[in-house]
């Protein structure tokens, strides 16, 4: 599973910051907050969009379930 840092940092300070998630083309869950979700959506779509560059980080799914609790389940997408 790759969860972008903010989703990461919520395992520290407990901010909620909202959850986008997604599997890849290789079945792993993709995450990210509100604010990254903000930025992909600005970057527009197709061969017109801004290439973005995420800090991710990989975490296991036992690690990833508090993430998911913390930030209200998510929305996901297939």
């Amino acid at each position: 599973m790759f969860v972008c840092e903010h989703l990461l940092k919520s395992l520290n300070d407990k901010h909620v910051r909202g959850l986008f998630q997604w599997f890849d083309a290789n079945g792993n869950v993709c995450a990210w907050c509100n604010e990254c979700a903000a930025l992909a959506e600005a970057s527009g779509s197709g061969p017109n969009r801004t290439p973005l560059q995420f800090k991710v980080e990989s975490l296991c799914e036992k690690c990833f379930d508090p993430v998911r609790a913390l930030n209200s389940g998510g929305i996901l997408y297939r």
